[in-house]
């Protein structure tokens, strides 16, 4: 931070860091989170229906719950890292589905990660090679696809302001 700007590595709209560093006069944006900010946390059930209507009445709740038991919090923002916002999702599943629309919820960045969650949550099973993926669902199916074509999928993190 320098008076009246701001130097960062930008993030591309597939939440990859750029290389290039940028200066971002503050009178072109609305500081929104900063350091310090307290947001909620999000966990991803592995069952149930997972539309954007019910993850906005999910986060509404949530919202309602941590402002009057916890009103000194000041919550503002909800926080998420999953596999579910990799930017890779968007081209391998169907148009609409409800794990991209989840992904596109939040402003992405990117995260340490090991690769390995998607692998662990989809198919649940110890797998010797990408050809032994299950193929059950078309969500596997997708995965086994892209993981056998040389592709793999990482977590990323997001937030959003409430």
């Amino acid at each position: 931070e320098t008076g009246d700007s701001d130097v960062a590595n930008g993030v591309s709209s597939r939440g990859r860091c750029l290389p290039e560093i940028r200066r971002c006069p503050k009178s072109e944006y609305d500081l929104i989170l900063q350091p310090g900010d307290t947001c909620l946390s999000v966990h991803i059930p592995n069952e149930g229906a997972f539309s954007a209507e019910i993850c906005e009445a999910s986060y509404a709740r949530a919202l309602d719950l941590f402002r009057k038991h916890f009103p000194e919090l000041s919550i503002r923002g909800i926080h998420c890292h999953s596999w579910m916002m990799a930017p890779e999702l968007e081209t391998s599943l169907k148009p609409g589905s409800h794990i991209t629309s989840f992904g596109r919820r939040y402003l992405r960045y990117p995260i340490h990660t090991r690769g390995e969650d998607v692998l662990n949550f989809v198919f649940l099973l110890k797998f010797r090679t990408y050809e032994d993926l299950a193929e059950n669902t078309s969500l596997q199916r997708s995965l086994k696809k892209l993981y056998t074509s040389g592709q793999y999928l990482y977590e990323y993190g997001g937030i959003f302001a409430v």
